[in-house]
């Protein structure tokens, strides 16, 4: 009976998820049996789901959080097709089972290659050649404005590539993946939606399930508006966080750190807040741990050589005109600690890509990395990294968080919730050496990643 009645609950759950969908998507039936599910996403975007089953779901990306309420649409269909219209296009799907994008006057944007049940490719192609940007950058093509041929979602050390692109042919576009298809190589975070533009072409290549964001944009401005729309907009970060901030390894104790800094107020040096990497909390570097950790680590306290005085210190800095950050690790040293994490799930598999002090695997910190998709883990980090901003603490520069495409978001978010909890009033902030979209919105700045000698 106790089955039975976990069926039937199961069932009408089922149920009730397709008929909420139902109301607000218009789905598409295709010839072979598969589903185009076609609704608007915040006030300018439309959201292109290829259904496999009547009760699949949209993906919660956390790429997606739109600013306002999604746009009203009517049902449509014509000689193009069937499907959608807001105030800002239409987006339809043909007899042959095609996506085509129109913008607010009728005109054709782009058009799908045919979708069919399982596809892991789709083309979209415009009546005009086409120029993208906005995919990301790395090393090699940081100098160059245009997002040119095959873009490859990553992040790692010095590069980070998005599933975004702005298209001169009038329309941005986000692809959107499960979570769970992340994964990780040597050469970073992988987000299995990759595209590569062929003059009026772009083709999408995908793990299923996919939904692709289509934003009709007459320009580039409105295209990256349209984006913020639906991915939420930056929030402006403190004052100070637009001045000169001094960073480096080897600020060697407090008398090293307030000479340092009488220097730049006796040269009149605009200088608004500094940097210390790890001898801020630890005595050393955690490169050459094993998984178990060391006892001797500590990953919330204070070094008592540069920072005996933490509270007194960053007053007295405070009032020099100088805000503090420390550098984070998204993982764990103490053996202790690691342990405990281990025992409750909260330890990714993987390690950060770029160097292994143990073999050849390309990783580093296996066994020891957190995972920040967790609420449970974000609760413990947030409650032990709380005293820092109590003492004084302004804001956090993080580093090596490629062990996921999501990791900096959620490590973020935990950062975010330390805030809340210790000074509501403030403002977040935080520097990182990777993003994924969506991450402005949390108040965070960004770091290009490590530079040659």
């Amino acid at each position: 009976l106790e089955l039975c009645t976990e069926n039937v609950v199961s069932m009408v759950l089922s149920a009730v998820l397709v008929s909420v969908l139902a109301a607000v998507e218009h789905r598409v039936q295709l010839s072979e049996g598969s589903l185009v599910a076609l609704s608007t996403r915040g006030p300018s975007a439309f959201r292109v789901r290829l259904v496999g089953g009547d009760d699949d779901a949209p993906i919660a990306s956390v790429m997606v959080e739109p600013d306002g309420e999604d746009a009203n649409f009517t049902e449509v269909s014509s000689a193009v097709g069937v499907g959608i219209r807001a105030t800002f296009g239409e987006v339809l799907v043909s007899a042959a089972g095609e996506v085509v994008l129109l913008d607010s006057a009728g005109a054709e944007l782009a058009r799908s290659s045919v979708v069919q049940a399982g596809v892991t490719e789709l083309q979209l192609t415009s009546s005009q050649e086409q120029v993208l940007y906005g995919g990301g950058a790395g090393p090699d093509d940081a100098t160059v404005l245009r997002t040119e041929g095959n873009v490859t979602p990553l992040v790692v050390n010095r590069a980070t590539y998005v599933p975004h692109y702005y298209s001169t042919a009038g329309y941005s576009a986000l692809g959107v993946v499960s979570a769970d298809a992340t994964f990780i190589t040597r050469d970073g975070a992988m987000y299995p939606a990759s595209f590569a533009s062929s003059g009026s072409g772009v083709t999408w290549n995908f793990t299923v399930p996919f939904e692709l964001y289509l934003m009709p944009a007459a320009s580039l401005e409105e295209g990256t508006r349209a984006y913020y729309d639906l991915i939420g907009r930056p929030r402006v970060p403190p004052k100070w966080s637009f001045g000169f901030i001094a960073s480096r390894w080897g600020w060697d104790n407090r008398t090293y750190i307030e000479d340092t800094l009488h220097h730049f107020r006796d040269g009149e040096f605009p200088a608004d807040a500094f940097i210390v990497d790890f001898l801020w909390y630890a005595n050393g570097s955690d490169y050459a741990f094993h998984a178990e950790g060391e006892m001797w680590f500590n990953d919330f306290d204070w070094h008592n050589t540069t920072f005996p005085a933490p509270r007194e210190q960053m007053q007295k800095y405070r009032d020099m005109g100088f805000r503090y950050a420390g550098i984070r690790k998204p993982r764990l040293g103490n053996s202790e600690l690691l342990a405990d994490a281990s025992s409750k799930g909260w330890i990714l598999p993987q390690g950060e890509p770029g160097g292994d002090p143990f073999g050849s695997s390309g990783f580093y910190g296996v066994g020891r990395e957190l995972d920040f998709s967790q609420a449970a883990l974000r609760d413990w980090y947030a409650d032990h990294q709380a005293h820092y901003l109590a003492d004084g603490v302004s804001f956090w520069w993080n580093d090596e968080g490629e062990t996921d495409y999501f990791t900096f978001h959620w490590w973020n978010v935990a950062q975010a919730d330390t805030l809340r909890l210790t000074l509501p009033s403030d403002r977040f902030y935080a520097l990182n050496r990777a993003f994924s979209p969506g991450m402005a919105r949390l108040g965070v700045g960004f770091w290009t990643g490590d530079i040659n000698p």
